[in-house]
């Protein structure tokens, strides 16, 4: 495993922008997490607790898949796996842009439980 150098929250993340959103933008998606690694690779962390519709998980993987080199999601249970890896090979099948060099899907109890 990579050596994580920064870990920001999500709510750290939104007041670090603030200026960017207190114009009231709505809609803009914020990962729960971004870290940066000791290589720089600057990543995406996303923890799926809930069924999402599945364009709107589209969109949400989309954003976050072009907009950083790595999205990490961990999903609770083997259906909300499921639903995030056919959001992501349906990204990729469109042929958008996306610069991620990988996407991972843990069930997140068992990466607690190890």
């Amino acid at each position: 495993m990579p050596e994580i150098t920064n870990w920001q929250s999500e709510r750290a993340f939104r007041q670090a922008v603030w200026e960017q959103f207190k114009d009231g933008t709505k809609g803009v998606h914020v990962p729960d997490a971004v870290i940066t690694l000791a290589d720089g690779v600057v990543a995406a962390i996303e923890v799926e607790r809930t069924e999402k519709g599945s364009k709107r998980l589209k969109d949400i993987v989309e954003r976050l898949t072009v907009k950083y080199q790595l999205t990490i999601y961990l999903a609770q249970d083997e259906g909300l796996r499921r639903q995030v890896e056919n959001a992501y090979k349906q990204v990729k099948s469109e042929g958008k842009a996306i610069r991620t060099l990988a996407l991972r899907v843990w069930d997140y109890p068992s990466v607690l439980e190890a």
